[in-house]
């Protein structure tokens, strides 16, 4: 399925018929029938262009996807072993369409409770989310048989289920149906079923019930743009994250967060474990956290002292922040005995970068720290280019990435949207579990996240600095560079389970290895990547 992630197109009629509003949950009206012919089969290599570029895609296009990157997803997604997390690269659309073809030649309806888990405590997100997905698959399968006639495409039994879980089950269903209508542009009825959600979740809800709230808030406002109807409320623009108070206890909480941290930062320190001048180039500095721990390790270090610490941040917002930052490290520093410098170059944009702006003198051992930093230059394609011939003639030590595990950068309106909602369900949840005695700063990380969802789903162009690739693409991104994986160290790998284990929620931490880099989810749903590299 994820080889063709940017050549299918959507389903152009729905299975699902329109809905009824005398039921909240909605019964099908039978006039939306599909023909047989209406599902494209993905696997096809010869599928024709028009069907590409004709069905009902909601003018993704105009979305801009990063034409960087497109030549290297589509020969690396052609090589990419599937992997056993929930739903990867729009498992749902491809099991659907597998079970379509199946179902059309066999014409035997499978029984909906066989899969239903039972006698078992409450779900996760993420398990609802692929239940879910599994029944609303399902049901459509039963919609195309003429001999299997469902008059209510809810009114199923959740057998095994807690009360909560059938109501999120049932709202999930009901925003898939809603995506399904955006997806096709059929605005009225998708705007009935995002009522549905809003009217039957809640911010104080369960962590579905908050991330459903958050993507029908979302589709709303897609669809308003898309016809001007009404004016949808809720999501408005936060302070940054990284640079706010709340960004200090979501950085402690937040297993992901510090196992990719001090990981990074074990792997800078063993790639420099010789040298007495280190400058480290920040891409991404935000509260500059993750220096204050490479300051205490190098502070420790037992031989060949370290004579200066340099770090140089690269910044396209929010300079004085950044500049604020940079004095709270030197106070540390201080502190600390670490003879410390520090510096900002302020780029209006990324194409602004210069080889002579960073300024590397005899004897330093330069590391490149890119934290969340790429992703948000995937729109600026020539100055990306541009910033990595310049990091490649700084002949780095090491290059220490963390990206998003994800694939948002879909071409597809309906494929972008199953990514995100496995990706952020599975975050909420984290959230959830980890932040459960910090209800304020959850919710407010919680806001910065739906945040990030709106500019995936419903921004157009440069507006959309959101763009996330699964790390098969950067490594395919990175050759071209001449860089090579170099993994991590087995002290790298003992602080990883070793910070893990410092969490209560150590046992839904998921650490893989992808080839030599390190994947971090959350109950099995990968959430970020952590990889090192040199140039040749």
């Amino acid at each position: 399925m994820a080889k063709d992630l940017f050549s299918f197109s959507m389903p152009s009629p729905s299975c699902l018929a329109e809905s009824d509003i005398q039921y909240i949950l909605n019964y099908i009206d039978g006039e939306e029938a599909v023909a047989e012919s209406g599902i494209p089969d993905v696997h096809s290599k010869n599928m024709k262009k028009e069907q590409r570029t004709d069905s009902a895609v909601c003018d993704w296009s105009q979305h801009s996807v990063s034409p960087l990157l497109i030549q290297e997803e589509m020969s690396v997604f052609k090589q990419i072993e599937p992997q056993p997390v929930a739903m990867t690269s729009l498992g749902l659309l491809g099991h659907y369409w597998d079970v379509q073809q199946r179902h059309k030649q066999q014409k035997q309806p499978r029984k909906i409770e066989e899969e239903m888990p039972v006698n078992r405590q409450r779900l996760s997100t993420v398990e609802i989310i692929r239940v879910a997905g599994e029944r609303f698959i399902q049901l459509q399968e039963q919609k195309d048989d003429d001999s299997n006639v469902v008059t209510h495409p809810y009114g199923l039994s959740f057998s095994g289920l807690s009360k909560e879980d059938t109501k999120d089950m049932e709202l999930t269903l009901i925003l898939l149906s809603a995506a399904e209508k955006v997806g096709e542009r059929q605005f009225d009825c998708a705007s009935r079923f995002l009522s549905h959600c809003k009217m039957l979740s809640s911010k104080q809800g369960s962590p579905l019930q908050r991330i459903i709230l958050c993507f029908a808030e979302v589709l709303s406002e897609w669809v308003h743009n898309a016809t001007g109807k009404y004016e949808p409320k809720g999501l408005k623009e936060p302070k940054c994250l990284a640079t706010s108070p709340g960004w200090f206890p979501c950085h402690n909480q937040l297993p992901q967060i510090q196992i990719a941290q001090f990981t990074s930062i074990q792997a800078m320190v063993d790639c420099t474990s010789t040298a007495r001048r280190i400058h480290v180039i920040d891409l991404a500095l935000r509260t500059g956290v993750h220096m204050i721990v490479l300051m205490q390790a190098l502070s420790e270090r037992k031989t060949k002292a370290v004579e200066l610490l340099k770090v140089t941040a690269v910044a396209t917002v929010e300079k004085e922040k950044v500049e604020e930052s940079g004095r709270r490290l030197a106070s540390v520093a201080k502190t600390m005995g670490l003879n410390f410098s520090f510096e900002v170059i302020f780029l209006d944009s990324i194409g602004d970068a210069d080889d002579a702006l960073f300024q590397i003198e005899d004897g330093e051992a330069v590391v490149i720290y890119a934290s969340m930093a790429l992703r948000t230059m995937l729109s600026q394609q020539t100055g990306l280019e541009k910033l990595m011939n310049i990091l490649r003639n700084l002949h780095p030590s090491v290059m220490v990435v963390i990206e998003i595990e994800g694939n948002h950068n879909s071409s597809s309106f309906f494929s972008c949207f199953i990514e995100t909602l496995f990706f952020y369900g599975a975050s909420f949840d984290c959230l959830e579990t980890c932040m459960a005695d910090d209800a304020e700063n959850m919710r407010f990380t919680e806001q910065y996240l739906c945040l990030e969802l709106k500019n995936i789903l419903s921004a157009e162009g440069n507006e959309r600095t959101v763009r996330d690739v699964k790390i098969a693409v950067w490594r395919a991104f990175f050759k071209r560079y001449r860089m090579v994986e170099i993994g991590f160290s087995k002290s790298s790998l003992y602080q990883a389970r070793l910070v893990a284990q410092q969490f209560p929620c150590s046992s839904f931490c998921t650490i893989e290895q992808n080839r030599k880099c390190l994947i971090l989810g959350w109950r099995g749903t990968p959430l970020l990547s952590l990889s090192a590299w040199k140039f040749r």
